[in-house]
């Protein structure tokens, strides 16, 4: 079994782990999830549109084929555009310390091409639910060090780029009626009150009614729907063991 020495135990994500990060002006509530295998259906699960996807490749574990391709990035990119309508995404490779500046080179050339590929064949496989999807690889690779932290100033300032960039994630910018703003404060004060806060749509549904007349119960499950494109809360409403909770 092999073991990290770049990451400190207590530093590892275990599963999935929310994280607030602060971009510019824009507040960036960010689910971080675990790279290994054992994760990935937890990983579907917090999978959202509306969202800026960043998949990390870890470079010293990283050959120049196919078979690692798909591992490490293809089948992750399969996961996305088989469950998302509209969503960014933003390519990573860490750890480029543990490699020279010509295998660096050679990994981010063949991501680059593999990726060219694999967007080839979705388009040349298009359903009707693809018709309608807004997915975006950036063409931009982001390359970071684990240890100098080499380039993680320059993913910060891609991320804040996106972010303010309407056409990609258009909640960033979207105005909310007055009725949506006390419902949203409506939800957030029932989250405070509750330990662990986790509540049922029903109780979110009571509390918002109960502080605006021109919300319906019919409205709460869009209201939800925004705040966790946003980050506010997680609603995951596409799940059907998960969509009653909040």
């Amino acid at each position: 079994r092999q073991t990290s020495c770049l990451t400190e135990v207590e530093d590892r994500t275990v599963s999935v782990e929310e994280r607030q990060l602060r971009v510019g002006d824009v507040d960036l509530r960010m689910v971080d999830t675990g790279g290994h295998e054992v994760y990935e259906l937890t990983n579907q699960l917090v999978t959202s549109d509306n969202s800026l996807t960043v998949t990390v490749i870890d470079a010293s574990r990283y050959e120049t084929t196919p078979e690692q391709f798909h591992e490490h990035v293809g089948k992750y990119l399969h996961v996305m555009f088989d469950l998302l309508i509209r969503a960014v995404i933003l390519l990573v490779v860490t750890k480029i310390d543990a490699c020279d500046e010509h295998q660096v080179c050679c990994i981010a050339d063949h991501i680059q091409c593999q990726v060219d590929e694999f967007l080839k064949e979705r388009k040349a496989s298009r359903t009707m639910k693809m018709s309608e999807q807004r997915i975006e690889v950036l063409d931009q690779l982001i390359l970071t060090s684990a240890k100098s932290l080499e380039g993680v100033k320059k993913l910060v300032e891609c991320m804040g780029e996106i972010l303010h960039r309407p056409d990609f994630v258009p909640s960033v910018e979207r105005i909310l009626p007055q009725s949506w703003v006390k419902g949203e404060d409506a939800v957030t004060l029932t989250a405070d009150m509750l330990s662990p806060p986790i509540a049922t749509v029903d109780q979110m549904s009571f509390a918002v009614c109960g502080v605006t007349e021109a919300l319906s119960e019919d409205h709460v499950p869009h209201l939800l729907n925004y705040l966790h494109e946003v980050g506010s809360v997680f609603h995951f409403s596409r799940h059907s063991f998960l969509r009653d909770f909040v």
